[in-house]
C-alpha cells in the first residue's frame, strides 16, 4: 500500500525537469516570433526591396552659341533613402561635350557638380541627361534642357578712303604710296591686299597696318598702257569675311608722246 501511495505522489507532481528540457535562456518558450528588423527572424531585406537614388534637382547653366566654345556649369542634387550615391554623370553630347562627364560631390553645397567647356553644333533646345548610381548598383536618370542660339552673323570689314599718290607714266618706273582705312565692327581685320596689276604692279600686293586702322604700301610700279585704271583693295577679317573697295587712277603717256 505504501508503494502504491508513492507512485500516486510521483504521478501527481511529475518528475523534476532535466537540464536538456530547459528552453533557451531569455526565450519565453511559448513559440512567439521575436522582434527583429521588420522581417521574420530579423534577416537582411532582399535586394529587390531597395530603392534607387532620386534626383531632387538638376541644372545646366551657360550661354551657348552654335560653333563657339562655351562653358557650362552642370549640377545635380541626388538623394538615396536606403543607401549612398556613389557616382553621378552627365551626357553632354547634345551640346558638343563628353557623353559621360563625371560630376564631383561638393560637401559644402551637397551638390554633384562639374564645369565643362563644350562646342555645340546644333541650335535650339538641347537635352542633357544625368545618371546616378548608388552603392547597391541601382540607378536613376533625369533630363533637363539648355538653349543654344544660332551662329551669330559675322560682319565683314569696312573700307574707306582708298588713295594712291605718285606719278603713273607708261613705261616709267616710279614709286607710289597706297593707303586705305580698314576696320571691322565685330572682329579684327587680319589682312588687306591691293591689286596693282593695271598700273604695272603686283596683282596681290600685301599692305601693312599703320595708325588708326590705316593700311599702307609703298613700292614701285611701271604702267604698260595709258588711260583710266582700276586699283582694287580686298580686306579680310578674323572669321574669313571679306570686303572690296576700288579706286580709279589715270596713267599718263610719257612726255613728248603725240596722241594718234
Amino acid at each position: 500500500m505504501l508503494a502504491g501511495l508513492a507512485a500516486l505522489l510521483i504521478f501527481a507532481t511529475g518528475c523534476p525537469p532535466q537540464d536538456g528540457d530547459q528552453p533557451p535562456s531569455g526565450t519565453p518558450g511559448d513559440g512567439s516570433v521575436q522582434p527583429g528588423d521588420g522581417t521574420t527572424g530579423g534577416s537582411t531585406p532582399p535586394d529587390d526591396a531597395l530603392t534607387p537614388p532620386t534626383f531632387v534637382e538638376v541644372s545646366v547653366v551657360g550661354d551657348l552659341v552654335v560653333a563657339e566654345a562655351g562653358n557650362v556649369a552642370v549640377a545635380a542634387v541626388v538623394d538615396d533613402t536606403d543607401g549612398t550615391v556613389i557616382s553621378v554623370a552627365a551626357n553632354l553630347a547634345d551640346i558638343g561635350g563628353p557623353a559621360n562627364q563625371p560630376l564631383s560631390f561638393d560637401s559644402t553645397t551637397g551638390q554633384w557638380v562639374a564645369d565643362v567647356t563644350v562646342t555645340p553644333t546644333v541650335g535650339g533646345s538641347r537635352r542633357v541627361t544625368f545618371l546616378a548610381t548608388d552603392d547597391a548598383g541601382l540607378t536613376a536618370e533625369a533630363t533637363t534642357t539648355i538653349p543654344v542660339t544660332g551662329a551669330t552673323t559675322n560682319q565683314p570689314p569696312e573700307l574707306a578712303n582708298p588713295d594712291l599718290t605718285g606719278a603713273l607714266v607708261v613705261g616709267v618706273v616710279n614709286t607710289i604710296f597706297v593707303s586705305i582705312v580698314a576696320s571691322d565692327p565685330d572682329g579684327q581685320v587680319v589682312s588687306v591686299l591691293v591689286d596693282l596689276s593695271e598700273v604695272g604692279g603686283n596683282p596681290s600686293q600685301a599692305m601693312v597696318p599703320a595708325e588708326q586702322s590705316t593700311w599702307e604700301f609703298t613700292g614701285q610700279v611701271a604702267p604698260r598702257s595709258p588711260g583710266v585704271k582700276t586699283v582694287v583693295f580686298v580686306a579680310t577679317d578674323d572669321l574669313g569675311a571679306t570686303s572690296t573697295a576700288m579706286l580709279t587712277v589715270d596713267v599718263a603717256e610719257p612726255s613728248g608722246t603725240t596722241q594718234p
